[in-house]
């Protein structure tokens, strides 16, 4: 009786490490996929900003675009 208690005390921690191992596994994995996305979310961050400064670029382009056909026809 003693040896099945040994017995299935034993399956049980095994089981249990095996769980734990495979958890473990899934935390690491998680670890790289978030690393992944930061690495990715600060690459579009970069994007967008300078997507932002081409439009801010333009807009003075445009402005002064504006301004030069304002003062040619003042003239």
């Amino acid at each position: 009786m003693d040896s099945q208690i040994m017995e299935k005390l034993t399956q049980k921690i095994e089981e249990m490490l095996t769980k734990i191992a495979s958890q473990k596994e899934e935390i690491e994995s998680l670890r790289h996929e978030i690393v992944k996305l930061k690495s990715e979310n600060e690459a579009k961050d970069l994007q967008i900003s300078n997507l932002y400064e081409n439009i801010g670029s333009q807009k003075k382009g445009i402005e002064e675009l504006f301004s030069k056909i304002d003062e040619s026809l003042k003239v």
